[in-house]
C-alpha cells in the first residue's frame, strides 16, 4: 500500500481523514514550511553549484572512484587467473584475502 503525500492522503486509500491530513500538513507547513510547491527557477537551481561543499564531496568521490577503477585494472594487467582476480578485489582486512598467511 501506498499512501499519497499528506496534502493528498485523506483521497489516498482513506488512509487519514481529512481532520488528520489537515494537522499533519499544518505541522509541517509550521516546521519546514514546504507544503506548496514554489516554481522552478533556473537561477535558484544553479546557485547550488556555487556552493563549494558540493565541489569538495564531488571531487571527494571521483578521486576514490578512480582508485577503484585503477586497482581493478592493475589486477587484471598483474594476475592471470580468476581467483587471483578476486584476492586482488577483496579488501585487505577481508579474511579470505590473507588465507595464505599464518
Amino acid at each position: 500500500m501506498i499512501v499519497d503525500f499528506p496534502e493528498l492522503a485523506s483521497k489516498s486509500w482513506h488512509f487519514l481523514s481529512e481532520k488528520e491530513a489537515d494537522f499533519i500538513v499544518a505541522r509541517i507547513e509550521h516546521d519546514r514550511h514546504d507544503i506548496k510547491l514554489e516554481p522552478f527557477s533556473l537561477g535558484a537551481y544553479l546557485r547550488n553549484s556555487l556552493d563549494s561543499k558540493v565541489w569538495a564531496f564531488s571531487a571527494l568521490y571521483m578521486f576514490t572512484t578512480t582508485n577503484s577503477y585503477a586497482v581493478c585494472i592493475l589486477c587484471v594487467a598483474q594476475f592471470s587467473t580468476a581467483t587471483n582476480f578476486i584476492d586482488c578485489l577483496l579488501p585487505s582486512n577481508h579474511p579470505q584475502r590473507w588465507h595464505g598467511i599464518r
